[in-house]
């Protein structure tokens, strides 16, 4: 009786997935905004937000300060939240680089976004055929932005950025300023089926799992009387493997042969 465990957890999980997925399709729903800091206030999940400073950390991570309707809301970077009936994705920092190159009477513009503050984006600089790299590091518990390149002579010559700022690469002649402005992209998710999904999946893979110690069998065993003989046909109906239910039958077989049985048993 235990075999038919897997097909009942099976079976179970199955309609609990498409519970879920209906509840979710039906009541689900999803927002995105992109906010800069110090932006003016955006309408987001229903709530008038605004971003009002971020406190950098580690790998891309720190967090992220906002006001919701003139209450304080801090967002880790790197972690799932909660918060008023949404799950709000981790923030993912999304920078916007500016950078305007002065190169002689050559001025040429330049703008790119982060779409991961963990890789540099590299500028291509066409009248030097050089390409630049703006990182984002952390050092001493602060981000700041370092503008790299490769100079004539297979050097780096590296130096640090900051928004408004006018640099120079020295050995190239190359001067310019640049605009950086810190924006993040806010995710929101309302998810009312996820518990039957998730119940719905464990069952699942449990009931698959229950399948390889042995699969639920229908025996059927007809009596057949020719003249003065009779004989036993077995039928075995399995979802599991072929051997499993040859096996079966090879057991079953012997046990009413009786072979390897006495008493009761032989007469059962």
């Amino acid at each position: 009786p235990r075999a038919w465990l897997a097909p009942a957890l099976a079976l179970g999980g199955l309609v609990l997935l498409i519970v879920g997925l209906a509840v979710q399709t039906i009541w689900g729903n999803s927002q995105q905004i992109l906010l800069a800091n110090d932006s003016a206030p955006a309408t987001f999940i229903g709530q008038t937000v605004k971003i009002t400073g971020f406190s950098p950390g580690e790998n891309g991570g720190g967090t992220l300060t906002a006001t919701a309707d003139g209450q304080p809301v801090e967002w880790q970077m790197g972690r799932w939240q909660r918060w008023r009936g949404w799950w709000v994705a981790p923030p993912k920092a999304q920078p916007l680089a500016k950078i305007t190159f002065n190169d002689g009477d050559t001025t040429e513009n330049m703008t790119l976004i982060f779409d991961d503050i963990r890789r540099p984006l590299v500028f291509t600089y066409a009248p030097r055929q050089q390409s630049l790299e703006l990182r984002y590091t952390i050092a001493g518990g602060h981000g700041d932005y370092r503008l790299r390149v490769r100079d004539t002579q297979n050097a780096t010559i590296e130096t640090a950025v900051q928004h408004g700022q006018s640099f120079a690469l020295p050995g190239m002649g190359i001067t310019g300023e640049i605009v950086i402005q810190d924006k993040f992209l806010l995710r929101a998710y309302r998810l009312p089926g996820i518990a039957p999904l998730a119940l719905g999946a464990l069952l699942l893979v449990l009931g698959a799992a229950g399948w390889f110690f042995g699969g639920a069998a229908v025996v059927r065993l007809t009596a057949v009387t020719k003249g003065r003989g009779s004989r036993v046909d077995i039928a075995v109906h399995t979802l599991a493997k072929q051997r499993a239910a040859d096996s079966l039958a090879e057991r079953l077989i012997s046990t009413i042969n009786g072979e390897g049985t006495t008493g009761d048993d032989a007469q059962t």
